[in-house]
């Protein structure tokens, strides 16, 4: 999951840092780093400018591939 949330959060893996710190001293310990890194990721990713709604009135654009063995086509 950390690999999708890495595109729509910038410096999403500095922020993470400090939470997977807290994994490797051998024994789990949330620090207050910690925390202010999950309180800014979870900000990010609720307020991300990707789940906004798009522009009804814009034109969408699909790019498919169809594949003539996967839908039967040959």
């Amino acid at each position: 999951m950390a690999s999708f949330y890495k595109r729509l959060i910038k410096d999403f893996s500095s922020l993470m840092a400090y939470i997977t710190e807290c994994l490797k001293r051998g024994a789990f310990e949330w620090t207050k780093a910690a925390q202010r890194a999950f309180e800014e990721v979870k900000q990010k990713l609720c307020h991300a400018s990707v789940l906004a709604l798009p522009n009804f009135k814009d034109l969408f654009e699909w790019n498919v591939m169809l594949v003539e063995l996967e839908l039967g086509l040959s």
